[in-house]
């Protein structure tokens, strides 16, 4: 911020005044009121920009703007660092300029390098920048930016935003064309009447009778496949003849090597079995045979039993 604001050989009185924030300057003809916006022109952008004119050259200003040979002015920035700049004239009329940063010599580019470090501030004359055409208002704007600033990756970052913003513009109707629907549908959709609880404790009851249904077709399944199992079905049953009422004197052995698996059928249709076998035995003269005599050993047991 420019704190403080000198100057000598300007036409009018000398300048030295301190400068605040927001500063209005006010006062009768001749008083100064533009001879210090010209003081803050010349520090800070080389030339004095005025209505009628731009004057750049040295020449052009000193003539302009100075009641004598020389022109001083200065501007302190924050209040620590004052920036100055001379214009002068010898006695054989050659015109030069110097610019000097807290008393020391600086060159026009250093001397602007330092006014970028401390906060690059800019001035610009509204009634010149009104005339100026629309190219010259775009440069005199881009003055206000620092020194450093790419124009064209600014361009860029620009319409990046602008794409950015497009984009982000194309989401929220997206989004609030759901929601008009969103809002529709729910309309529609038609409530149970009751409370939450009372309808959670539906559904919880609901779940109970489930469940218990669930149970009982799994009892009913798994009766109907349940199967009768057998009677055991003997490891073996080889017959001896010593359980047969045998005649003395014959031969004890078995009447098979090999056990005969017994089938599990009712007694009855055992009986009838033996009976058929006995009855083809007898034809063949086979009654008094070791498997006749077991046979009817059986027959009487089942008989018995």
């Amino acid at each position: 911020m420019i704190t403080k604001i000198k100057g000598k050989g300007f036409l009018g009185p000398d300048i030295d005044c301190s400068c605040s924030n927001k500063m209005f300057v006010t006062g009768p003809n001749r008083s100064g009121k533009t001879t210090k916006t010209n003081i803050i022109h010349l520090v800070l952008n080389g030339f004095i920009a005025s209505a009628h004119r731009i004057c750049k050259k040295p020449s052009d200003i000193l003539e302009q703007y100075s009641a004598g040979n020389q022109i001083t002015c200065s501007v302190e920035i924050d209040g620590k660092t004052e920036f100055e700049y001379h214009i002068s004239k010898d006695s054989k009329g050659s015109v030069s300029k110097r610019l000097r940063v807290d008393k020391k010599k600086y060159s026009e580019k250093e001397f602007m390098r330092e006014l970028t470090l401390s906060g690059n501030p800019k001035i610009i004359d509204l009634s010149s920048f009104i005339q100026l055409s629309d190219d010259k208002k775009i440069d005199q704007l881009f003055k206000i930016y620092p020194g450093d600033v790419d124009i064209q990756e600014l361009n860029s970052n620009i319409s990046k935003k602008e794409a950015a913003i497009n984009m982000k513009t194309a989401d929220i109707k997206t989004k609030e064309a759901v929601i008009t629907e969103n809002n529709k549908s729910k309309q529609l959709i038609e409530l149970p009447s009751g409370s939450l609880s009372s309808i959670r404790a539906e559904i919880e009851d609901c779940k109970i009778a489930y469940r218990g249904t669930r149970d009982k077709i799994t009892e009913l399944k798994a009766k109907e496949k349940k199967i009768v199992e057998p009677d055991p079905i003997p490891e073996s049953n080889t017959l001896y003849n010593q359980e047969a009422d045998l005649p003395s004197g014959t031969f004890a052995a078995p009447i098979a090597e090999k056990p005969v698996e017994i089938l599990h059928i009712s007694t009855r249709l055992c009986a009838e079995m033996f009976e058929n076998i006995l009855h083809s035995m007898s034809k063949t003269d086979c009654s008094m045979c070791v498997a006749s005599m077991m046979i009817k050993k059986y027959l009487k047991d089942l008989n018995n039993g």
